[in-house]
């Protein structure tokens, strides 16, 4: 269960930044 909340930690903050790129650019 362990590697399950490593890999949803290192996952949401990419997601975050994809959805502000996103978000930023037309």
């Amino acid at each position: 269960m362990l590697p399950v909340f490593i890999a949803i930690g290192a996952f949401l903050p990419l997601l975050f930044l994809l959805v502000q790129t996103l978000m930023d650019k037309p």
